[in-house]
């Protein structure tokens, strides 16, 4: 009788401690932090339909550069060179680079450029459409690229509640 209770105990223990193994094994080692997407292909239509109108509105043309096509503003080459250029924000220095969906580690992620000057002149103006810890933010520059580039936040309601607005929107 003994002998018999010593093994079932021995096998009750060695199912409990399988079942526990298994379990541990099952949970996952590391959790990924999945971060959501903030832009895409359908928000990139939205804004450019928005700024073709507008810039009509406000007797400018604007043409859109991404990673295909670079703006020459002041002699910089945006959004291929936009890492390695020396930006700032209201004169803090920030980093920036091009985000294809809103994610990043950059100060600014930028996901849209849009300018009416090219060709290397200056005195247009120059946006960059980007998420700033993780909120859309509108930047504008309309001065020369001597030490660096200076952006702010537009004023322009307009543009910002756009921008806002299709930032915001479910695809």
């Amino acid at each position: 009788v003994t002998s018999v209770t010593s093994s079932q105990k021995q096998v009750r223990k060695e199912t409990t401690s399988s079942v526990s193994q298994s379990k541990k094994q099952s949970q996952p080692q590391t959790q990924t932090k999945q971060v959501k997407a903030l832009w895409d292909s359908n928000k990139k239509q939205a804004l450019a339909t928005f700024m073709s109108s507008w810039g009509t509105t406000m007797g400018q043309t604007y043409q859109s550069y991404d990673l295909t096509r670079d703006t020459n503003y002041a002699g910089i080459h945006f959004p291929s060179k936009l890492a390695q250029t020396d930006l700032a924000v209201d004169d803090t220095p920030v980093t920036a680079a091009w985000s294809t969906d809103g994610t990043g580690s950059a100060d600014y992620n930028v996901v849209a450029i849009y300018c009416d000057v090219d060709g290397g002149t200056v005195g247009g103006h120059l946006y960059l459409f980007t998420f700033h810890n993780g909120q859309p933010e509108v930047l504008v520059t309309s001065q020369s690229a001597s030490n660096g580039m200076n952006f702010k936040v537009t004023e322009n309601a307009d543009l910002v509640a756009e921008f806002q607005k299709v930032a915001a929107e479910n695809t």
